[in-house]
């Protein structure tokens, strides 16, 4: 009986054992099926997507260069020379930025391309005169542009060719403003008194007083049309009539001078049309990369880049612009010996403002607009950086500063408010600050259409009269009335 138990239980073990190995043996057996099935799928699917993927590529392969290839264009024109031209770097490394190139011989041989293209951009005032160039200084060429354009436009990824071959002439002429001027006459009527003595028979001595008129014309030519790598801009005028009273022995004597002067500057309807236009025919065709030709430009000249921000934000342009008729800081003949961005022996940086000359201290300087004065004081001891200097800020977020002042002619203080035109201070004696001899370093800010401060070229709001200001053409200065 026990044994018949021990045979049983025996029986049932067995039993129980082979059923778990067969279990394990299934369980490999359906394993090993799904690994190969799935193998097969993943084989028969990775031959499809090759199929696919090869029966595709005329489709996505030019789709796939593209994105890669515009990747490495806009870092390679872009933000290379942007993190070298912002971070102060040598300028060798800015011109292999420029370039694309790290050859040392190379980078020797074009170390003065961007001078190069600044002296090109300088013939946008061929033929015209001191005057004109004055008026049409809002106008003028930036080196910045053209450098981007032609930059771009000859790239190796534009042009299909092995080498890149700037052509900054042939992009200038094709870019340079044009001007339309038309005749006017200021007209001058000066009033003089004259006497004249009788006697009589009797002795009586009697005066006589008589007013005498004397006119005079003088033909001018104002500008009418800019037309421009941002479009036309059409120029609207209207008569002044000025009229200035003085005593006499005849009485009140009245000079009298009619002119015409801007009423308005009309802009382009749509701005730099005619340079996406000559970039569309180069095939730079999307926007992006037409926005990047002005990127670039701001990046290479400060003068694009201010004066690009003051046709962005108009409303105090065109206030001034529209007959504001913003008094020049000094009333007497000038030299400009130094421009506004120009980077020179003392100047390591693009220069703030413009420097105004005019031979001696004591010359006095007088505020462009009214305002409030929001300093008038030292920088630091005196001895460093601007000396002695004044702030204004005026109407509609225009900011002036006029430095390398004298020091005891101080005509306002903080807080105090000034119209056009009134006397503030004086040129000073000598060296004041950092500054080689007397002269006004005269700076213009503006709120941009984002509402940041931003540094522009003083000539685009203020003009001096007729034969004050001297120009530099070269190393010779030529004066307008000459």
């Amino acid at each position: 009986m026990q044994a018949n138990n021990e045979m049983e239980q025996m029986v049932s073990g067995i039993g129980k054992k082979t059923s778990q190995e067969a279990s394990h043996v299934a369980k490999r057996l359906i394993k090993k099926a799904v690994g190969k099935v799935a193998k097969q799928v993943i084989l028969t699917t990775g031959r499809v997507l090759i199929s696919i993927l090869g029966e595709t590529a005329p489709v996505w392969v030019p789709i796939v260069v593209i994105i890669v290839g515009g990747f490495l264009m806009y870092n390679m024109l872009y933000l290379i020379p942007k993190q070298v031209l912002l971070d102060g770097s040598p300028s060798g490394k800015k011109i292999a930025a420029f370039y694309g190139s790290n050859d040392p011989d190379f980078i020797e041989s074009r170390k003065n391309v961007f001078e190069d293209y600044a002296d090109i951009s300088k013939k946008w005032s061929d033929k015209l005169t001191d005057d004109q160039k004055i008026q049409a200084q809002l106008h003028a060429m930036p080196w910045g542009v053209i450098a981007a354009v032609d930059r771009i436009v000859n790239d190796p990824a534009t042009t299909g060719k092995k080498k890149l071959l700037l052509q900054p002439d042939i992009i200038f002429e094709a870019l340079r403003p044009a001007f339309t001027w038309r005749s006017s006459t200021i007209t001058n009527i000066t009033q003089s008194c004259s006497s004249s003595s009788y006697t009589d028979k009797e002795g009586n001595v009697s005066v006589n007083y008589s007013i005498h008129s004397d006119t005079k014309l003088t033909p001018i030519l104002l500008l009418a049309k800019a037309d421009t790598f941002e479009g036309a801009y059409n120029y609207d005028y209207k008569q002044d009539v000025k009229r200035t009273e003085y005593s006499s022995s005849c009485g009140v004597l009245v000079n009298t001078e009619i002119k015409e002067i801007l009423a308005k500057m009309n802009t382009p309807d749509v701005l730099n049309l005619p340079l996406m236009e000559f970039l569309k025919s180069k095939g730079i065709k999307k926007e992006v990369d037409i926005q990047l030709a002005f990127e670039l430009a701001k990046l290479y000249d400060i003068q694009f880049k201010g004066s690009s921000e003051v046709k962005i934000s108009l409303p105090y342009v065109n206030g001034a612009i529209s007959g504001a008729n913003l008094f020049f800081p000094v009333d007497v003949p000038f030299k400009q010996t130094t421009h506004f961005g120009d980077i020179d022996a003392w100047h390591s940086t693009p220069h703030k403002g413009m420097d105004i000359a005019t031979g001696t201290g004591g010359t006095h300087i007088y505020a462009i607009d009214e305002g409030v004065v929001e300093y008038a004081g030292a920088q630091g001891s005196g001895n460093v950086g601007y000396g002695y200097y004044v702030i204004l800020s005026h109407p509609n977020g225009l900011k002036t500063l006029y430095a390398h002042l004298q020091h005891d002619q101080f005509q306002v203080q903080k807080g105090d408010r000034v119209k056009k035109g009134q006397y503030i201070a004086q040129i000073g004696y000598g060296k004041v600050g950092d500054s080689t001899g007397p002269h006004l370093h005269f700076e213009l800010n503006i709120l941009d259409a984002k509402g940041k401060t931003t540094l522009v070229d003083p000539l685009v709001y203020v003009k001096p009269a007729i034969g004050m200001m001297t120009l530099q053409n070269g190393t010779k200065w030529i004066r307008e009335d000459q």
